[in-house]
């Protein structure tokens, strides 16, 4: 089922918070943003 994912590398798809999605000249950017744990101030993204 997440095998895009899976390609992209993304291990665990249930720890995913958010994403955006944009472009740049003639680039789609995919921004994946991860649940925090607790005691962070910022989510890991990649």
């Amino acid at each position: 089922m997440y095998d895009n994912l899976k390609s992209l590398g993304i291990t665990n798809p249930e720890e995913i918070d958010r994403y955006s999605l944009r472009q740049e000249a003639n680039n789609d950017i995919l921004k994946i943003y991860f649940q925090k744990d607790k005691g962070e101030f910022f989510a890991k993204s990649v």
